[in-house]
């Protein structure tokens, strides 16, 4: 079976994967669809998102500070693909 993976732009893909977390990044907002469900790699993208809100806002979130440097152009996890959503109130 191929893999099915999704790039996703650090740290947001540390979020979905941080190991230990109290609490997770659980939704990925896209806007296109797959009928896929079930297990997926988690590709950190090679330009992260470099706003420190945003890094501030995922530290509060999961309880935990964000590794430094984050590793990016690869697979860094692994998550299960659950259900598509086409509204979310989720950041």
């Amino acid at each position: 079976m191929i893999p099915r993976i999704i790039s996703v732009r650090q740290p947001w893909a540390w979020a979905i994967t941080v190991p230990q977390a109290k609490v997770r990044k659980t939704i990925e907002n896209r806007n296109w669809s797959t009928n896929y469900r079930g297990p997926i790699l988690i590709h950190a993208g090679l330009q992260p998102r470099r706003q420190p809100e945003i890094r501030e806002f995922i530290e509060f979130l999961v309880e935990k500070p964000i590794p430094d440097p984050l590793p990016l152009g690869g697979i860094v996890g692994r998550a299960n693909l659950v259900e598509v959503i086409t509204k979310s109130k989720d950041p």
